[in-house]
């Protein structure tokens, strides 16, 4: 089943480019294009942004990154890959905390876009390769500043929805295979961000991730 993509940017002809060359690759679907945040906006509305890995140019955004976070909330997803010509560590860890899968250059190539977002479309988190490391440092120690991960303990509902979202899950796919409502879902991973000090779901995804890690023998965390 090919990957659903929709592009958005403020120039149309990157936008051109990109769903040119996504286009092109039978591995993705485009369903879903635009220039301004309107169309954006009118997306995250539609049925189309179902299951949809979604990339956006770094001056739609702005600085504060309020699309991105006003996205994830809508559509309970975390799949949106930020394309910017910024290079800065702490800009990429912003666009992360606000709920971004993925950050990317502009000046990346086809390829590299391409595998950023099949890799997102995995569930899985993808950073310029350049940048990667000091942004998952970055991220980790944050993430893990104030608390011991020892001392965490989870239910077991609550090591059922972490599994599934390590594996890339939404909140409807979660509450479908575990047989509970997605509001249900949402109520759990609010305990999970309080329980293991995260704002949003890239960073409960990033916390697991390091407590896999680091205490991969601990039962009481997570079996």
């Amino acid at each position: 089943m090919a990957t659903r993509v929709a592009v958005f940017d403020n120039q149309p002809i990157r936008l051109k480019g990109l769903t040119a060359e996504l286009g092109s690759c039978p591995d993705f679907e485009i369903v879903g294009f635009g220039t301004s945040l309107e169309q954006l906006q009118n997306f995250a509305s539609s049925d189309q942004n179902e299951n949809c890995v979604v990339l956006i140019g770094g001056s739609l955004v702005g600085e504060d990154n309020s699309i991105i976070r006003q996205y994830v909330q809508r559509v309970g997803q975390s799949k949106i890959i930020l394309m910017t010509s910024s290079t800065q560590v702490g800009n990429a860890v912003k666009v992360l905390e606000a709920g971004a899968a993925g950050y990317i250059l502009s000046t990346s190539t086809g390829e590299q876009v391409i595998d950023a977002i099949k890799c997102v479309a995995r569930g899985e988190v993808f950073i310029t390769h350049s940048l990667a490391m000091a942004v998952i440092n970055a991220m980790r120690l944050a993430s893990m500043a104030g608390r011991k991960p020892s001392a965490l303990r989870l239910s077991i509902r609550e090591e059922q929805i972490l599994k599934l979202l390590l594996c890339g899950k939404t909140n409807k796919e979660i509450g479908q295979r575990l047989a509970i409502s997605e509001k249900t879902v949402k109520h759990y991973m609010t305990a999970l961000m309080q329980k293991m000090n995260a704002r949003n779901r890239t960073e409960v995804v990033l916390a697991a991730q390091a407590n896999l890690a680091n205490q991969s023998s601990n039962r009481d965390w997570m079996s």
